[in-house]
């Protein structure tokens, strides 16, 4: 696609924006619904629906929005998405996201994977299972390959004795060529046949399944973007209150802080889960729309990178579960994050804990220094099944202790327990 002189994926272009289509129509709904402003119809549209003798009927409403119905929780969306500068944030880590993904799902290049994944291609279409069927069609095209050379050479012979023409000779240099072009290819797939041949007596269901696109879609990389809009976004979700002085003002209400603290951990999780839809959805077309993912319904076995342990379910079962796990753990550094909001007296204090939680680790294992690798986030974004589910659930106790230790502390007594309590002592 060639858009004003610069040539630009198409589908990544439209992916961008669908994309920002969808940030800025959830964002905008709820600056809509939300905004305590008044909010009526311009007069020139009302006065332009007369002037059309009332044919056009509009909704015009006399009286404005207002916010005295509004609930708790839609009130602490409204604050943590309305702002622009949310907005804007949100919109810039959503591009710079697309960009790494872009990275991330784009094939590889070489000739050698290109062969290959024509020859899974041509596999998948007689059944792509380790049997007969495709063991012959193996060996045919290992025949040919080797006739294509051995003619080659004889064929060499032949053109400087004049026994054959040039035209001849062109015709076996080709397939010569094309012989060579994909001998790297054939013998990965000489490869995956012995493997596969070997696996198949412990294992079955298996069969011819595309490398790339499923190591991709199992094991995906770190989230950056993902943390950082955690760490952004909730950092400031309790301890805002605190730092304006509102939360004193909160605690003097009927009921205390307990009803906002509910409002407030709700729309996180909502705000969590949404997020994880997108990025995910976003995520799998881009994948989708790159590599065949051909063998979903093959055992997880049959790529060499996963045969360690004794897990075999379907491939599209484990990217299921991989990506309910990345959910899972999206929602559990959630809650620590809002724990860790809860007992942070400043924005900047809550926020200086998670980059050291959730970013600081992964960055000394990317520079080499692994320390830090038990407390690495990255199996909670990008958890590798099964090896990592002991490190998704070793994080729930820490984070429920921070959440209800945090939340007990910002909560306090309510206005009607401290009365209470002075008349008692009285």
């Amino acid at each position: 696609m060639n858009l004003f002189g610069i040539l630009v994926d198409s589908e990544l272009f439209c992916g961008v924006l669908v994309g920002l289509a969808l940030v800025l129509g959830i964002a905008g709904s709820m600056c809509l619904k939300m905004n305590p402003r008044e909010f009526r119809f311009p007069e020139k549209i009302k006065n332009a629906a007369r002037e059309f003798g009332g044919k056009i009927r509009l909704p015009v409403r006399e009286k404005p929005f207002t916010s005295h119905c509004r609930s708790l929780f839609r009130w602490e969306l409204y604050k943590m998405l309305g702002r622009p500068g949310v907005l804007l944030m949100l919109v810039l880590l959503f591009l710079l996201r697309l960009a790494m993904q872009n990275s991330f799902f784009t094939p590889s290049v070489s000739r050698d994977e290109a062969a290959y994944r024509a020859y899974i291609a041509d596999l998948t279409k007689l059944g792509g299972s380790a049997d007969t069927v495709t063991d012959d069609y193996i060996a045919e095209e290992s025949a040919w390959l080797a006739r294509a050379e051995e003619e080659y050479r004889i064929g060499t012979e032949d053109f400087r004795a004049g026994a054959i023409t040039s035209g001849e000779f062109s015709g076996i240099s080709g397939r010569k060529n094309y012989a060579s072009s994909v001998q790297g290819g054939f013998a990965k797939v000489l490869e995956r046949q012995a493997y596969l041949k070997g696996t198949s007596m412990r294992y079955e269901n298996l069969g011819y399944a595309d490398d790339d696109g499923m190591k991709k879609l199992l094991r995906p990389g770190f989230d950056l973007v993902f943390a950082a809009v955690i760490l952004l976004l909730f950092s400031d979700l309790f301890a805002g209150e605190r730092q304006s002085g509102f939360a004193s003002i909160q605690r003097t209400a009927k009921r205390g802080r307990a009803p906002t603290f509910r409002a407030k951990l709700l729309a996180a999780l909502s705000v969590t889960a949404v997020l994880w839809f997108v990025f995910t959805v976003s995520d799998l077309w881009m994948l989708a729309s790159r590599f065949p993912l051909y063998g979903l319904g093959f055992g997880l076995k049959s790529i060499p990178d996963f045969a360690g342990g004794d897990w075999n379910p379907p491939l599209w079962v484990s990217a299921v579960l991989t990506k309910l796990a990345g959910l899972s753990g999206a929602l559990l550094l959630s809650c620590f994050a809002a724990g860790c909001s809860a007992l942070s007296p400043h924005t900047a204090v809550a926020a200086s804990v998670l980059f050291v939680v959730l970013i600081g680790p992964y960055l000394t294992s990317a520079l080499g220094l692994g320390v830090f690798d038990p407390v690495n986030a990255k199996p909670l974004f990008a958890p590798a099944l099964p090896e990592d589910l002991a490190r998704i659930s070793a994080w729930i106790l820490p984070a429920a202790a921070l959440l209800l230790f945090g939340g007990s502390r910002w909560m306090g007594p309510s206005a009607n327990r401290v009365k209470k309590r002075g008349e008692g002592t009285a």
